[in-house]
């Protein structure tokens, strides 16, 4: 009861900053759809959901021979620690932080102006979201990095056979917390231009995802390196969405995909 309790508190405290925010400031609507860009964006989100479900698919769980099989000492020395952590609790509070930030996020819609432009809005988060889901569930798919909980004596055997414990690398809770941190900071940051509160919302930008990562990797489901990678690319992909969304008055440095017969190109122009 005690950990719910803290989640819907996180939940509520940025949900109601995110919604006060959204009355400072509003400029001028900085965002346009662009249908190559699109288009590509979205089929780059498509390929790879697709991908990761294949190789999702045909992966196999751990057998007893290669649970027993693992050592810690095989791990380096930078990821070692998290083999010794495991806390269900911990697991809970780090989807609970991607649960709000979420929710949270959603509050950009309280603003009217924005409201207006809800197609836009709409069709860049979900470009987000697949890009983001996407190429983690590839990413995953196709290392198939060991857990630390399985290398954990004190985890049961049933929850290192369960297929899951195979998708390490890299995070994608902390990946979607942090891309959907830097979209809703990078959108209030382009239509609210003149606020004072851009410096609290890029904060909650930065530290949400921070938690997830260290709540993930205290429970034993990631090591620090998952999450590092995790934080990174969801900041891109939250990012420069957007940027490639700018009018082009508005235009700056433009991150573009395409997508290939071998894999997904990426391109990044100022």
């Amino acid at each position: 009861m005690i950990l719910e309790s803290n989640i819907l508190k996180v939940k509520a405290g940025w949900i109601l900053l995110f919604f006060m925010l959204q009355f400072s400031g509003f400029s001028q609507f900085p965002y346009e759809l662009k249908s190559k860009i699109d288009y590509s964006l979205i089929g780059a989100g498509a390929i790879t959901l697709t991908a990761g479900q294949v190789i999702s698919n045909n992966v196999s769980p751990l057998t007893i021979q290669e649970i027993n099989g693992l050592n810690a000492n095989n791990v380096n020395t930078f990821d070692r620690n998290a083999v010794f952590n495991y806390s269900e609790s911990l697991n809970n509070v780090s989807e609970g932080v991607l649960l709000g930030t979420g929710i949270a996020s959603l509050s950009l819609l309280a603003n009217k102006e924005i409201r207006k432009e809800w197609v836009a809005m709409g069709v860049m988060g979900v470009e987000v979201l697949m890009l983001n889901y996407g190429i983690a569930a590839t990413v995953k798919g196709a290392v198939l990095r060991t857990r630390p909980y399985a290398y954990n004596p004190e985890v049961s055997l049933e929850r290192k056979q369960d297929i899951d414990a195979r998708f390490s690398l890299y995070s994608q809770s902390t990946s979607a917390t942090s891309a959907i941190s830097f979209f809703a900071a990078k959108t209030f940051n382009d239509t609210h231009p003149n606020s004072k509160w851009k410096p609290v919302v890029w904060t909650g930008a930065f530290v949400l995802p921070a938690i997830t990562g260290w709540a993930k990797v205290q429970s034993g489901e990631h090591f620090t390196s998952d999450v590092l990678v995790g934080y990174s690319v969801g900041a891109l992909i939250g990012y420069f969405v957007p940027v490639m969304h700018l009018k082009k008055k508005n235009e700056g440095a433009q991150l573009q995909f395409y997508p290939q017969t071998n894999g997904l190109a990426m391109q990044l122009t100022f």
